[in-house]
Order: structure tokens, then C-alpha cells, then sequence
């Protein structure tokens, strides 16, 4: 799993820079924001352990509440 921390630890950096780049366009910054909670919700899944996969489904429970509410 060593490989796929590393994978999603760079992408949450590049993701992170495309955000700051595109602060004029909510809708990119959403769309790249439910990128970088499904990285972090992966995280928690694997870690493999009952806190880290209730906290990953706990994340994306509440990313979809606020990224539903923001469309509103």
C-alpha cells in the first residue's frame, strides 16, 4: 500500500496548486476539491483500521451534503 499513499500524496499536492490556479471558477474548484476528499477518504480506507474507514465514509457523507448544498 506504500505505493498508492505515495500516488495519492502527489496527487493531493497537484491538486491542491490547480485549485489556487482557478480561483475564479467555483465550479472547477468544487470538481477538484471532490477529487482531492476522494484521496483523503482513501487514506482512511487504507489504513485499515475502524477509524480510518469510518472517517473515510464520514468525509463522504458530509462532501456530499456541502458540494449538493453549493450547487443550490
Amino acid at each position: 500500500y506504500g505505493y498508492i499513499r505515495v500516488l495519492m500524496s502527489f496527487s493531493m499536492i497537484y491538486i491542491t496548486y490547480v485549485i489556487l490556479r482557478n480561483i475564479y471558477d467555483l465550479k472547477k474548484m468544487i470538481a477538484y476539491s471532490s477529487i482531492l476528499h476522494m484521496n483523503l477518504s482513501l487514506f482512511g480506507f487504507f489504513s485499515l483500521n475502524l477509524i480510518g474507514i469510518f472517517g473515510g465514509c464520514y468525509l463522504m457523507y458530509t462532501h456530499a451534503i456541502i458540494s449538493g448544498g453549493l450547487f443550490i
